[in-house]
């Protein structure tokens, strides 16, 4: 496979070996490995492990690795490591050690990066799609969608060019006062996304990455199938050995992707991000309480 590939790395020997022996399969002829560096003297030995596995990737390809010499956090070290990806690179898929992603996933990057990598109204692919709303289908179509799941995905230098890490909340303000919303509830489900990125996810990185898609009025093109298991999360796929089903069957790829289905995005909402918007609520502003009034 010819679309380059960056990994995003830590303390977790255990699942690296796995999203190796998957890229195995898939041989990639050009490989980035980004690994955060060891918290303390226990990560040390995990962190090793994870540098060893990288460097004996056993088939024929360019690989590129970066460790970081002390621990940054999860915002920082993926952050950075994407600055990095696309100094070198036009565009590529970007992968975590907890996902794993279908054989149909890099098919289908392969033929949608180069095609769309000058559509600006497309800043990402993904492969995830939690509704898995065609799972009987024989082949797999596209859909554009307003959600940005980063559990296996890829995007361009283009796209991510202009991304902070840092959010101002003037800049957020002015985000949710200047466009227009479903509902009174998807604008507050967005206010309150956005605020925890002051809050009780302060070390993260993609909550950045869907305000900056969602300012630019960007999309994500999405499959019509789930491709990716993540090893981390049951919440989504109660049934396990997603990728094994798959991948047995011979799927067809349709080079061609349907407009904004809105249909999705409204039940995603429903089923997933309303659910949990009275949590994020309360943990939004527990935390803002304890920051204000707790020594």
């Amino acid at each position: 496979m010819k679309i380059p590939i960056l990994i995003n790395l830590y303390n977790r020997p255990h699942y690296t070996k796995k999203i190796f022996n998957l890229l195995k399969i898939i041989k990639p002829k050009k490989i980035y490995v980004s690994i955060d560096g060891p918290k303390n003297k226990k990560d040390q030995k995990k962190v090793k492990e994870v540098l060893s596995l990288a460097n004996n990737i056993n088939w024929k390809c360019k690989k590129i690795v970066k460790i970081n010499k002390y621990n940054i956090g999860c915002k920082n070290s993926i952050s950075q490591a994407l600055d990095w990806f696309f100094s070198k690179e036009k565009y590529g898929i970007i992968l975590e050690d907890d996902v794993l992603p279908s054989k149909y996933f890099f098919f289908f990057c392969e033929i949608f990066l180069p095609k769309y990598k000058n559509n600006k109204k497309i800043s990402m692919i993904t492969g995830f799609n939690s509704l898995n709303i065609d799972s009987n289908s024989q082949s797999i179509t596209f859909f554009l969608s307003r959600h940005f799941p980063i559990w296996g995905w890829a995007t361009w230098a283009r796209a991510w060019k202009g991304y902070k890490k840092d959010l101002s909340k003037k800049e957020i303000s002015r985000y949710l006062k200047k466009n227009n919303f479903n509902s009174i509830l998807e604008k507050l489900y967005f206010h309150q996304k956005f605020l925890s990125h002051f809050t009780y996810w302060k070390n993260t990185w993609d909550i950045q990455w869907l305000f900056h898609c969602l300012k630019k009025k960007t999309y994500c093109l999405t499959p019509s199938i789930n491709l990716i298991e993540n090893i981390d999360d049951n919440y989504f796929f109660k049934k396990k050995n997603i990728l094994k089903k798959l991948n047995k069957k011979k799927l067809k790829l349709l080079n061609n992707f349907k407009v904004l289905n809105k249909e999705y995005d409204d039940i995603l909402l429903f089923k997933y991000g309303y659910p949990h918007l009275f949590k994020t609520i309360l943990r939004n502003y527990v935390f803002i309480f304890k920051e204000k009034f707790l020594p």
